[in-house]
């Protein structure tokens, strides 16, 4: 069984995304879940880390939400838990990559 669940420009913000996603919890036959234009942050990243752990999750869109840095700590733990997730899209995000180095 394939599903798809599209909720790209509800702008449905933290609370909602995180009870849908709770709704969604158990529901492994999930294969594309795309939030893009929700004011996504982290709050609901943790839900998502859950409902990824229990899905066939292969396509994920979270662009163009609030994501920051502090969420991206929790979606790399999603990238490293799922087994299926092939496709990530994090465009137009608020997420800053810093690079520091050791040399002297």
């Amino acid at each position: 069984m394939f599903m798809v669940l599209n909720l790209d420009h509800y702008e449905i913000g933290e609370k909602n995304a995180e009870i849908i996603l709770m709704g969604l919890k158990n529901k492994n036959v999930l294969t594309l879940l795309n939030l893009s234009y929700n004011l996504v942050d982290k709050r609901s990243s943790k839900s998502l880390k859950e409902v990824i752990g229990n899905a066939t999750l292969k396509q994920l869109d979270l662009s163009n939400n609030s994501i920051k840095n502090d969420a991206v700590v929790i979606i790399s733990e999603i990238l490293t838990h799922s087994k299926t997730l092939t496709f990530l899209n994090l465009t137009n995000d608020k997420i800053c990559l810093l690079y520091t180095s050791d040399a002297a």
